[in-house]
C-alpha cells in the first residue's frame, strides 16, 4: 500500500505549495482510468497525473503518454468545468488516502466559482470524482450503485460523501500511551493493522522490527507528528536491486534509499512504470500474433522435415522398378511376389518383390516408377518449403525482437504496418488503404569524426542498407540472431580499429544476444550485402565478412 496516510499528507503539502495559483492549460485522459492536467503557473509547466488504475497514484509526471484519438466522456466533462481553472489548492481530507484538488473555475454563465477534483486512493474502490461547487457530483471514472455498495453511492447528480472511515482509531488523534497499548494487546504488526488507522503495513511491520511495544509506539507516534508537521522524508525501497515500494521512513527490513521529494521520487517510480506499461500495452497483441505465427510456421516445418525423410527412401522404388523390367521373362500376371536377382548388389543375391496381383509385371514397374517420380519432386518441393519457412521463422524472430525494443507509438505502429503488409494482421481498412509515407528515425552516434546508424526495426533496416548507405560505407549485424542493422559512414576513409569496435558494439547491443554478455558481430562492405529476391524486410545475405568479438 504505497499511498499510505502519511505518504499523501507529505505529498499533498509538497503540490499545494508547488501549484497553488497554477492554471489549469490542458485536460487529456491517455486512459480511462487517468486523468492528466497540463498547469502552468510561476514555479512553471507540470504534468499531475491522479490514477485509479491498480492501487492508485496521483504524482507529477516527466513522461508524455500518447492520448486516443477520440476523448471519454469524462475527459470532455474535465475540460468544459476545469478548462482555464487556477488551483486553489491541494489537500488531503481528514487524513484519508484521498487527494482533492480545488480550483477556482469560470462556468458558462461567466460565473466564478469552486470545484474539485478528487482522487480516491482506497483499496479496491480507486475513484477520480468530478464535485461542483454545490457538492454534487458531476462526472466520475467509476460509477457506484447501490448493487455495487450500500455504505456511499456514487453517481452524477449526487452529493458526494467522502468513503466511510473504517472502525478504527485513527494515529494522528492518538498519544504515544494509547499507540503503546494498542501494541501491548498481540503482534505488535498484527494489533497495529486492526486498531490504527493511517499505518500501513510497511510501516507496521517496521514498528514491530524496532524491539517491544515502547519502541514501536515512539517510532509511530514519531511519524504522526512529522505528519502534521509536514516534515517527513521520503525513501525508495528497493528489493532485489529493483525499486519496488516507497515509504515516508526508512524500512529496515528492505534496502532504504533517501530521496530529494515526494515529488521527485514518484514521478521516478511511475515514470517508469508508466513506459514500461505502455510499451507492454502497445505490442502485446502483436506479440501474440508474431508467437503464434513461429509456432505455426516451426510446426509445419517439423512435419515437412519428417515427409522429407520419407521421401529419403525414394530410391529403393526405382531398383526395385528396374529389377521387374530386367526379369519381365520370369514373372507372370496375378503373381503376389518375385523373387529375382539383384544386379546392384555384389554377388547379385536374391530379393523378394511384393506385387500388386490386378496388376501385369510391366504395370507394376511403372506403378514403382511413379512412387519414385512422386517422391522425388515431393523431396525438391519440400526443400523449397522448409528452407522458406526457415526464412519466415528469422524474419518473425526479427520482428519480436523490434516489438520489445519499440518504445513509442510510432515505433509500434510501424511495426503493425509492417505486420499488415505481410498478412499477419488483417487490414482493417475497407478497399485499399492509402499508403503512408514512411518516417524513419534512425539511431545515430559519432565516434572520432565518423557517423554510425542504427535501424530500430525491419523496415528501417531495410531502407538504412539498400537505399541510405553507400557503397564504401562498413555494415555490421549481430552473427545468427536479431538485431538492428548498423551502417559506418566511412566516406571512403580508412576507419580505426577503435572505430569498428565501437560501431560493433552498437551492434551488439541493438541485438537478440545482448543479454548473454559475449556477441559475435560480422562486419563487411555495403557492397557485400545482396536482398534475396522475394525475402521479407530486412533479410539480407552477406560475405566477405570480418567477425568481432564484443564483450557487454
Amino acid at each position: 500500500m504505497p499511498f499510505d496516510s502519511m505518504t499523501i499528507s507529505a505529498l499533498a503539502h509538497e503540490l499545494d505549495q508547488l501549484l497553488r495559483g497554477a492554471r489549469v492549460d490542458k485536460i487529456h485522459m491517455p486512459r480511462r482510468d487517468a486523468v492528466v492536467l497540463s498547469l502552468r503557473g510561476q514555479t512553471g509547466t507540470h504534468r499531475l497525473v491522479l490514477s485509479c488504475a491498480g492501487s492508485g497514484s496521483v504524482y507529477l509526471s516527466s513522461v508524455r503518454e500518447e492520448n486516443p484519438g477520440e476523448p471519454p466522456m469524462l475527459c470532455m466533462q474535465l475540460r468544459k468545468h476545469l478548462g482555464g481553472g487556477r488551483v486553489l489548492s491541494v489537500t488531503q481530507p481528514e487524513y484519508e488516502r484521498v487527494v482533492a484538488l480545488t480550483l477556482s473555475c469560470v462556468d458558462e454563465l461567466g460565473e466564478i466559482g469552486e470545484k474539485q477534483l478528487i482522487c480516491e486512493l482506497i483499496g479496491r474502490k480507486q475513484n477520480i470524482v468530478l464535485v461542483g461547487s454545490d457538492g454534487i457530483i458531476l462526472g466520475c471514472v467509476r460509477r457506484i450503485g447501490l448493487d455495487m455498495s450500500e455504505a456511499r453511492q456514487v453517481l452524477p447528480g449526487m452529493i458526494y460523501r467522502l468513503p466511510p472511515r473504517q472502525d478504527k482509531r485513527l494515529l494522528f488523534d492518538m498519544t504515544r500511551d494509547e499507540i503503546e497499548a494498542v501494541c501491548q494487546s498481540g503482534g505488535i504488526a498484527e494489533s497495529v493493522l486492526k486498531q490504527i488507522g493511517g499505518v500501513s503495513p510497511v510501516l507496521a511491520h517496521e514498528a514491530e522490527s524496532k524491539g517491544g511495544a515502547g519502541q514501536a509506539a515512539a517510532f509511530l507516534y514519531d511519524l504522526a507528528q512529522q505528519t502534521k508537521a509536514h516534515t517527513l522524508k521520503p525513501y525508495l525501497l528497493k528489493k532485489d536491486g529493483k525499486a519496488f515500494d516507497f515509504c515516508c521512513a526508512p524500512a529496515g527490513l528492505y534496502e532504504s534509499l533517501p530521496q530529494q521529494s515526494f515529488i521527485a521520487m514518484l514521478d521516478g517510480f511511475y515514470g517508469e512504470k508508466t513506459v514500461a506499461e505502455g510499451r507492454a500495452l502497445l505490442t502485446a497483441g502483436m506479440l501474440k500474433t508474431v508467437r503464434a505465427a513461429k509456432k505455426r510456421v516451426a510446426k509445419r516445418c517439423h512435419n515437412q522435415r519428417l515427409e522429407l525423410g520419407q521421401a529419403q527412401g525414394r530410391e529403393q522404388f526405382k531398383k526395385q522398378a528396374d529389377l521387374i523390367t530386367a526379369n519381365l521373362h520370369q514373372i507372370r500376371s496375378g503373381d503376389a511376389r518375385a523373387a529375382v536377382a539383384d544386379y546392384f548388389e555384389p554377388g547379385m543375391p536374391q530379393v523378394v518383390i511384393e506385387l500388386d496381383t490386378e496388376l501385369s509385371p510391366q504395370q507394376n514397374a511403372q506403378r514403382l516408377y511413379k512412387q519414385y517420380a512422386k517422391m522425388k519432386n515431393a523431396a525438391a518441393a519440400l526443400g523449397e518449403r522448409i528452407e522458406k519457412g526457415e526464412q519466415e521463422l528469422v524474419y518473425l524472430e526479427s520482428v519480436e525482437y523490434a516489438l520489445g525494443q519499440a518504445g513509442d507509438k510510432s515505433a509500434a505502429e510501424a511495426i503493425r504496418d509492417e505486420l499488415t503488409e505481410a498478412g499477419y494482421i488483417k487490414n482493417q481498412h475497407k478497399g485499399k488503404p492509402k499508403k503512408k509515407k514512411s518516417v524513419f528515425s534512425f539511431l545515430e552516434f559519432e565516434k572520432d569524426g565518423f557517423t554510425i546508424l542504427c535501424g530500430r526495426n525491419n523496415r528501417e533496416n531495410e531502407e538504412l542498407t539498400m537505399r541510405v548507405a553507400d557503397k564504401r560505407d562498413l555494415w555490421l549485424h549481430a552473427q545468427k540472431v536479431p538485431g538492428s542493422h548498423v551502417i559506418l559512414r566511412t566516406g571512403g576513409r580508412q576507419v580505426p580499429k577503435s572505430v569498428l569496435e565501437y560501431a560493433a558494439g552498437i551492434a551488439a547491443q541493438h541485438s537478440g544476444a545482448v543479454a548473454s554478455g559475449r556477441v559475435l558481430v560480422d562486419c563487411t562492405a555495403v557492397k557485400n550485402v545482396k536482398k534475396p529476391n522475394g525475402a521479407a524486410l530486412g533479410m539480407v545475405n552477406y560475405f566477405n565478412y570480418e567477425t568481432y568479438v564484443i564483450v557487454l
